[in-house]
């Protein structure tokens, strides 16, 4: 691809019916139009149902909104799988314990 000067743009223009071409080109509204996706949580809920949440999506990350769904934070499943070690009931502890606040 280097040789070539084939980016990856390149590659989505003219693959666009496979999935990196669709995702490559797409807006981040227009992914979770699509795949009609819950992306967002409340802090106040609890990491089993941030799980399930991630899970259903099929995504590593949701965003932390507060009622009026303005963005307070982001956790991955990776910041979840990093805390298995220090929390012996993380399942059962609020997202706003382990969310990477955005402020």
């Amino acid at each position: 691809m280097q040789a070539k000067k084939f980016s990856k743009d390149d590659f989505a223009f003219y693959h666009q019916g496979g999935s990196l071409g669709q995702i490559h080109l797409m807006t981040v509204k227009q992914l979770v139009r699509k795949y009609e996706r819950q992306i967002a949580i409340t802090a106040e809920k609890s990491i089993a149902e941030t799980i399930f949440v991630m899970t259903n999506a099929r995504i590593g990350a949701v965003a932390i909104v507060d009622k009026g769904n303005i963005l307070l934070g982001i956790i991955t499943d990776g910041d979840i799988r990093r805390q298995l070690n220090h929390y012996p009931n993380l399942l059962n502890i609020k997202v706003s314990q382990l969310m990477l606040s955005s402020q």
